[in-house]
């Protein structure tokens, strides 16, 4: 039963980090999304001048 035990647990923590490195990659992608957003109006106000 021990073993079983230790297998889930580190399952769970591989799981909690796995959800976490995940939060940082949408944090991440949030991030290029608006620097491109903002790339893209400042290109089109440009060629619209």
């Amino acid at each position: 039963m021990v073993e079983i035990r230790d297998e889930v647990l580190e399952a769970w923590r591989k799981l909690k980090a796995n959800n976490q490195r995940i939060k940082e990659i949408i944090k991440e992608n949030e991030s290029l999304e608006e620097k491109l957003t903002r790339y893209f109006k400042a290109r089109k106000a440009h060629k619209n001048r």
